[in-house]
């Protein structure tokens, strides 16, 4: 259903299922289409006091848009999984090459240790 005023148009929607019959829009029309026109309306006019009540300027309602999407970025959910994927296999690699550093780095101190032993005993 939708209809016109001075407001603006206005839509609602109801959902009769396959194939309604001649009485069950009839029925629809006598009871049920005044509510739906009623709700419709105060939800618009509360929709129209929240736009009046929180009004924004242009430009910071551009910075806050910028913001959010630096923040969360705009992607999809492939693009968000291979995201996660590549910052796993991020963190693998930094795991993995700290350990070979370590391992390199006790290497390193065995070795000089066993050179200087070497050198203190003359040889």
């Amino acid at each position: 259903v939708e209809y016109e005023d001075t407001n603006g148009l206005h839509v609602a929607r109801h959902v009769f299922g396959t194939e309604p019959t001649d009485t069950q829009v009839y029925a629809f029309v006598l009871y049920d289409l005044p509510h739906l026109v009623a709700a419709t309306l105060s939800h618009t006019q509360e929709r129209d006091k929240e736009r009046a009540a929180s009004k924004v300027n242009p430009k910071r309602a551009k910075r806050e848009a910028a913001a959010a999407t630096r923040e969360w970025g705009i992607s999809t959910f492939a693009q968000d999984a291979l995201q996660l994927e590549l910052e796993a296999h991020k963190k693998e690699r930094y795991v993995q090459s700290r350990n070979e550093r370590d391992a390199e780095a006790a290497h390193q101190r065995e070795v000089k240790r066993k050179h200087m032993k070497e050198r203190h005993r003359g040889h």
